[in-house]
């Protein structure tokens, strides 16, 4: 169980830290303080039988971790709790019980439309170093050693955003561990557990808007708009010519080429399903006449600028905003697009097309804006 234990726990550390510094907007980090009640400790041996209860006490969480999406993200997590020793099996007792433990969790998050609060599941492993400091009496003598084993937890709880980078959030994690190997001042050889819950709440702190490296407005259209329909009817496709009925090319002048050039559209807008971020059918045909007019006219830079409607929290929406950029970015890419050549930002619901009241699902306003520069 170590073994594995460690092989988890480096897997979930590497993926929270490495990658949260690798890619801006995706990271956080968090602090929790709690209550802590752990379990009765079991020193049982051939020849003592003793249970050591513990106060509850407080409890501090450090974290540092990557959403990897919309739902999941993994963390590195630094525990510490301190218990004192109330009874041994009904006695009176003196000494106290420490664990510092360092993990990794694997969280969901569940976002419920039209809410705000968002509840999340988790599971966690990592080592936990316990100490148990002079618990006597027990069996006559007295208890004192440390041992560092590997552990498990579950944890559930629910995030409430207080701002774009600040969310409050409230859990409660239950951790169960290998038994430790001690032995007591008379020789006695004991293996108490450690396992614990903890009630927390805290503050999660994202390094920058969630998944986005910049939001801005989006420019004003200067030119007739190509855009894909929420809800289009296919057109017919057009008549079909011969090679004979075909005027033969002539070439064109360099003030026909010009004004050709001019009138191709160059910005574009392509529309989404409610609470999603795939690419239609309609939208592929709007995505790739953007392609095709960007290398038409030679394009050096293009946006692609997400946007959502009122129906979902805020921070969700601006998430959901990115995801339909990135969407179309790489829908252009597949086109041809060079992706040096593509910004990508995020307004989420700022700045609809149609104004409504909050909570309104609106198509129009679910689109991203291709701009060619």
């Amino acid at each position: 169980m170590h073994r594995i234990g460690m092989t988890l726990a480096g897997a979930l550390l590497f993926a929270a830290t490495g990658a949260a510094a690798a890619e801006p907007g995706r990271g956080y980090v968090s602090a929790a303080v709690g209550l802590a009640a752990l379990a009765d400790l079991g020193a049982d041996s051939a020849t003592l039988q003793a249970r050591i209860d513990t106060e509850s006490t407080i409890a501090g969480v450090l974290a540092v971790g990557r959403h990897f999406g919309d739902i999941v993200r993994g963390e590195l997590e630094l525990s510490y709790t301190k218990h004192d020793a109330d009874e041994v099996s009904g006695a009176p007792a003196l000494g106290e019980v420490t664990g510092l433990g360092l993990g990794g969790n694997l969280l969901a998050d569940i976002h419920l439309p039209n809410l705000k609060i968002t509840p999340y599941v988790g599971l966690g492993v990592g080592f936990i170093r316990a100490d148990l400091n002079a618990i006597s009496p027990v069996g006559g003598s007295v208890l004192d050693g440390s041992s560092t084993v590997p552990y498990v937890q579950a944890l559930a709880g629910a995030s409430y955003p207080l701002s774009d980078r600040l969310s409050l959030f409230g859990d409660l994690r239950i951790r169960g561990t290998e038994r430790i190997d001690l032995t007591t001042s008379a020789g006695a050889a004991v293996s108490p557990n450690f396992s614990d819950r903890r009630a927390m709440v805290g503050l999660r702190w994202r390094f920058g808007p969630q998944g986005s490296s910049r939001v801005v407005a989006a420019p004003a259209p200067s030119q007739p708009i190509a855009a894909a329909a929420p809800s289009p009817r296919p057109s017919p496709s057009p008549p079909r010519q011969t090679a004979a009925a075909t005027p033969p090319a002539q070439p064109a002048s360099p003030d026909a080429e010009t004004q050709r050039l001019a009138e191709i559209p160059r910005e574009y807008l392509v529309f989404f399903d409610w609470d999603r971020a795939d690419i239609t059918t309609e939208a592929a045909g709007i995505i790739a006449t953007a392609a095709a007019n960007a290398r038409e006219v030679r394009t050096i830079r293009l946006t692609t600028t997400g946007h959502a409607d009122r129906s979902g929290p805020d921070t969700y929406n601006l998430r959901l905003s990115l995801r339909r950029a990135e969407a179309v970015r790489a829908a252009l890419v597949q086109r041809g697009v060079s992706p040096g050549e593509i910004e990508i930002f995020a307004l989420g619901e700022s700045e609809p097309l149609v104004q409504t009241p909050d909570g309104v699902r609106e198509p129009r306003n679910r689109r991203v804006h291709i701009i060619l520069n």
